[in-house]
């Protein structure tokens, strides 16, 4: 199989397939050139993920390469171009995904489906909000959570319908009023506002094009960074992938400083 869009790599491998070609988000968002490390971290032991071709990126994926492949199926999400959409059902039967951060949940279900891993993947949701439910419980001052990464070199917050923020819900955080919104995934913030994020914990996703922003007055300024409350992490997970496999690591992240 090939997977074209976002979570489907680590859901397919968690289900105990090894995809034979992938294609990648965005080179201004991305913080790696093939398979993400936390995808190389959780499952480097049991898969040769070297042997996983790129097939260009999510947006635009090379459907000659793809081809070359011979895949018995590919897995893209309902955000694809039509005419790309046409050229990869004539190489191989297509499964069509939700996309975006909003969708993981059902997204996962709909691989399980697709892939003969049902019961496996109500058993991973179910093993996911369990979890989320106990931090919850021993999260029940809800500290708010501001959540942060770079597209190239602008910033954007991301807000409850992003996986990040949804994760954030589920373990029993709230959100700043800058970034509590359900009406898009993230919104822009520029360095000279950066006063919006303020809260009680904050998570930040920088490749190297928006590591400059650390070192700016604005950065060090903001109380939740002198608190020594503001915390680095993947973006890959965090920001560029959805799924059950992504939610962990953000959870297991998100506890490190609460204890």
């Amino acid at each position: 199989m090939v997977t074209l869009n976002t979570g489907q790599l680590e859901t397919a491998l968690a289900f105990g397939f090894l995809p034979v070609g992938l294609a990648l988000a965005k080179a201004t968002s991305r913080a790696s050139e093939g398979v993400p490390d936390f995808v190389k971290e959780e499952f480097g032991g049991q898969f040769d993920l070297d042997s996983i071709t790129i097939v260009g990126e999510r947006t635009a994926p090379d459907v000659e390469k793809i081809l070359t492949l011979e895949p018995d199926l590919i897995l893209t999400n309902k955000r694809v171009d039509e005419a790309i959409l046409k050229k990869l059902e004539a190489i191989a039967p297509v499964v069509l995904t939700n996309g975006g951060g909003e969708n993981w949940k059902e997204d996962l279900r709909i691989m399980g489906e697709a892939l003969g891993k049902e019961e496996v993947a109500a058993s991973m949701l179910k093993e996911y909000e369990d979890k989320a439910a106990d931090f919850a419980k021993k999260n029940s001052a809800h500290p708010t959570v501001s959540l942060l990464r770079n597209k190239g070199d602008e910033y954007v917050m991301h807000g409850n319908r992003s996986l990040a923020g949804i994760v954030a819900r589920d373990c029993g955080f709230h959100r700043p009023a800058s970034q509590d919104f359900e009406d898009e995934q993230h919104k822009a913030v520029s360095p000279e506002n950066l006063d919006v994020l303020e809260a009680d914990y904050m998570f930040y996703g920088f490749t190297k094009a928006g590591q400059a922003l650390e070192e700016s007055t604005f950065w060090k300024d903001l109380n939740v960074v002198k608190d020594g409350n503001a915390h680095a992490v993947d973006v890959e997970p965090w920001y560029l992938n959805a799924s059950v496999v992504a939610a962990n690591r953000v959870m297991a992240d998100m506890q490190k400083p609460i204890g």
